[in-house]
């Protein structure tokens, strides 16, 4: 590819091996990506879509990957705009816009026109449809989605975007997209013992709609210690613990028990840096009443965090594992909390203080909420519930540290 088009930048070659990659019956843009790759078909690629450092740290910085105002200043795009080749849209709210650049990578100018084979329930408008390139030159496309009535939400639903001048190969795109009822973000934070936010959230749908408010829950927590595990390797330090002669001390675990109540819409174990003794590394593994491993977390520090949606009742154990402390041990803090699933168990802690009682497809709308009463002492987990009468589409976790006090 290099000695035959010794001009192009990665992004231009692993763009000509997407568009020119030929499709595996049977198979989805999950399993094989663009297709099967046909080099001979990529080097007589007629566009490419061009991507520099700009555009990725534009992505990185829509993603909040980085939190650099030097770098993210002006350049925040939304994660479907990088410029690559395929398409995807995870969430489909009604309508969506993405934008595209493509550059003429052969030598005469060409009028290219582009066709498209909408993913099922999904209609696509490409603006403009044709573009007239003349050779190295670029300029931009949008594509619209728009959610039918066909749709399914919360299903991925696949397509293609071709362009193609008369005289040329055609240059082929995936359009991955999954339609849903509403958009939300996942958790919004804040300090105080009071306080207050709002967050927008876009609907997919026209119906009814409310917003419900569960909790304040102030965190359960348990003081710990777990000595660490020269080893660093949860697989032999489990082996150690069950050896006829295993304790937690020798082998760098601590089980800790915890109780989920019934009726609970999400449960969360956490553990921060800001309580722990040191420059500590610890994991968090998760098991269910019956010992079933449900879920782990195992980043670099001691800030480790599991959520688990809709939890069975009893008593769950998390696994402290001292992969790697900073002296013979960490003496640090464990919390869990368990939101409750029904907005009539909140104690007025946490608040809706406006939000719409009926959802338009393809509106954005604002939810306010606020928190009051909270102790200067713990950390506290609620959630804002996202209603379509008697089905729950979502929760939007509200994390709050009233460590700092203030409000």
């Amino acid at each position: 590819m290099k000695s035959a088009r010794p001009n192009w930048t990665p992004a231009e070659t692993k763009s000509a091996l997407m568009t020119s990659a030929y499709a595996v019956d049977g198979a989805s843009p999950f399993d094989v990506g663009s297709g099967h790759v046909s080099i001979n078909r990529a080097i007589a690629s007629p566009l490419v879509y061009p991507a520099g450092v700009n555009d990725y740290f534009g992505f990185l910085c829509g993603l909040g990957a980085i939190d650099n105002p030097s770098l993210c200043a002006n350049n925040d795009i939304e994660v479907s705009d990088l410029n690559q080749p395929n398409i995807a849209v995870g969430q489909l709210a009604g309508t969506r816009t993405v934008t595209r650049r493509i550059k003429n990578s052969g030598t005469t100018t060409a009028t290219f026109r582009s066709t498209v084979a909408a993913p099922p329930g999904v209609d696509v408008a490409v603006a403009p449809s044709q573009l007239r390139l003349n050779p190295g030159q670029t300029k931009t496309f949008r594509v619209t989605f728009t959610a039918n009535s066909g749709a399914v939400f919360d299903e991925y639903s696949f397509g293609k975007l071709t362009w193609k001048a008369p005289t040329t190969s055609k240059a082929e795109s995936e359009l991955v997209v999954r339609p849903t009822a509403l958009t939300f973000p996942a958790e919004v934070s804040g300090t105080g013992v009071n306080g207050a936010g709002e967050f927008d959230i876009t609907f997919g749908y026209t119906g009814p709609y409310a917003a419900g408010a569960h909790g304040m829950i102030p965190a359960e927590k348990d003081d710990i210690r777990v000595t660490d595990d020269p080893g660093n390797d949860i697989d032999g330090a489990l082996d150690c613990y069950f050896a006829p002669d295993g304790t937690e001390e020798k082998c760098g675990i601590k089980f800790v028990p915890f109780d989920v109540p019934a009726g609970t819409a999400l449960t969360r174990v956490s553990t921060f840096d800001a309580f722990t003794d040191g420059n500590d590394d610890v994991d968090l593994y998760v098991f269910d009443p019956e010992f079933n491993f449900v879920d782990a977390s195992g980043g670099g520090t001691a800030e480790e965090q599991v959520d688990i949606p809709n939890p069975e009742t009893g008593e769950w154990t998390t696994l402290v594992h001292g992969w790697e402390t900073d002296g013979d041990d960490a003496n640090l803090t464990m919390f869990n909390w368990s939101v409750p699933a029904d907005p009539a168990n909140d104690d007025g802690s946490l608040a809706i203080e406006s939000a719409p009682d009926s959802a338009t497809v393809g509106e954005t709308a604002t939810i306010q909420y606020s928190w009051s009463g909270l102790a200067a002492d713990n950390k506290y987990l609620g959630a804002v519930s996202h209603n379509r009468g008697t089905e729950v589409l979502g929760l939007t976790v509200v994390a709050i540290d009233a460590y700092s006090g203030g409000g």
